[in-house]
């Protein structure tokens, strides 16, 4: 399927949110369509103009945004990416939320970990945590700490589910990849 055609880019993109440039092989494509009206509408209306059928669609559809995962018949993927307009900071979170997703499908753990040392800390979660939702969730409290800092919290944003993550990933920052190591091999008995 020639990508192109539908708006997709390969060579050097940006995942939004978290602000991940990224240079994507010949065969990995993305495309952020940014805010949507209806996430339901939007996914059909994609596959519909693809002239791909939904029953063949990996959709992961959360109510607040979305990341469709096309793949065809030559080893060629693709990502797009949309969210619903709630508030500022919940789009940035949704857009770091969807944009590790799309750098999960598209091979790019390693830039991925490789930014957040960047940022400082060693948290790699890849390892860490088997849920592809809090990898994600992971992006998002990372686009809101790009944003604001460690003041994140100040935004009321968070469930407990995300303060976990969040607390999860400062400590990693604060004390370190040994610390971070022994974590893990704590969670693992």
């Amino acid at each position: 399927m020639d990508f192109l055609k539908f708006g997709f880019q390969t060579g050097k993109v940006i995942l939004p949110g978290i602000d991940l440039e990224v240079t994507l092989p010949s065969n990995r494509f993305f495309r952020n369509d940014g805010i949507v009206d209806n996430l339901r509408e939007h996914t059909d209306k994609i596959y519909r103009d693809m002239g791909i059928s939904l029953d063949h669609a990996h959709n992961l559809d959360s109510g607040y945004a979305a990341s469709n995962h096309l793949l065809d018949n030559s080893g060629n993927i693709a990502s797009v990416i949309y969210i619903q307009d709630f508030s500022k900071y919940d789009n940035l979170f949704n857009y770091g939320h969807e944009s590790t997703h799309a750098a999960h499908i598209l091979g790019l753990e390693k830039q991925f970990c490789g930014m957040l040392k960047h940022e400082g800390f060693s948290l790699d979660p890849f390892i860490r945590f088997k849920d592809r939702e809090v990898i994600a969730d992971i992006g998002g409290v990372i686009a809101l700490y790009k944003k604001f800092g460690e003041e994140i919290f100040d935004y009321k944003l968070f469930d407990s589910k995300l303060i976990y993550l969040q607390r999860e990933l400062f400590a990693s920052k604060r004390r370190g990849i040994g610390y971070y190591i022994n974590s893990v091999i704590r969670s693992l008995y």
